[in-house]
């Protein structure tokens, strides 16, 4: 989704609420299998389950990401564990200069 599209401001919260209820609806259905021991209550934590999982991938990946024009970095990136060697550095473009 664009950032002017009149949408954008609900697709964070609405994702949020819905993959926190898939998430507790596969935990309820797995309970209730353990009790139970019905197929069916499996069968539907392993959908629930999938449906969570595919909102929490979208939630840390699925967001538009802000690019520098300068740079052409992601300005929200930590560089934390794969640190970004390639990326634009001050003091060596100084020194091309």
């Amino acid at each position: 989704m664009e950032d002017d599209d009149p949408r954008a401001p609900y697709a964070g919260p609405i994702l949020l609420v819905t993959t926190l209820f898939h998430f507790t609806s596969t935990i309820y259905c797995y309970v209730r299998y353990t009790n139970s021991g019905q197929t069916g209550y499996v069968l539907g934590a392993l959908g629930y389950g999938a449906v969570a999982c595919l909102g929490g991938w979208c939630s840390m990946f699925g967001f538009s990401s802000r690019v520098s024009a300068r740079t052409g970095e992601d300005k929200r990136t930590s560089g934390f564990l794969f640190p970004n060697t390639r990326a634009y550095d001050k003091r060596a473009d100084k020194k091309a200069r």
